[in-house]
């Protein structure tokens, strides 16, 4: 008799094994991910460093310091290319600065007007302000994307 207790207990322990097992397997392998390319043109010069967030919501967006993922990138011949890899599909927006005083902070003038580049994803324009969010949101839904920033 214990003997058989202690074998049905030895099965639900092994089931209960293998099914948290799969589920944190199909957690891994079967939602979709993509990767972003985030290529930057046109910056002033090869000082610093390009700062670039990710963010995947209205709220994180609009809130500092609060990103999906962030990134920091070299820069070579005015150019810097930013790769956020296994992104979950879904709607983005992203947020960049060029620091080129490399202080790790946007650079702002007496009035609180940036005086480092600053850019958003779909070269999004903002009034008074940063783009918004339904303006620089895309949606990911494919294995790549591809994003060309040009800081005018």
């Amino acid at each position: 008799m214990r003997t058989s207790n202690l074998f049905i207990i030895l099965v639900l322990i092994i089931a209960t094994l293998v099914s948290a097992q799969t589920d944190s397997t199909k957690a891994k392998f079967g939602a979709k991910t993509a990767t972003i390319k985030v290529i930057v043109t046109k910056l002033e010069s090869n000082d610093g460093k390009v700062f670039c967030a990710l963010c995947n919501s209205k709220e994180n967006y609009e809130q500092k310091g609060n990103a999906f993922k962030g990134i920091k990138s070299n820069i070579s011949k005015s150019k810097s290319e930013i790769v956020f890899s296994e992104i979950p599909y879904g709607t983005y927006a992203f947020k960049l600065f060029h620091d080129e005083d490399n202080d790790g902070v946007m650079s702002t003038n007496w009035l609180g007007i940036p005086s480092e580049d600053y850019a958003f994803s779909n070269n999004a324009k903002g009034s008074m302000g940063p783009a918004k969010w339904n303006d620089a949101k895309f949606e990911v839904n494919t294995d790549e994307v591809i994003q060309t920033i040009i800081i005018d």
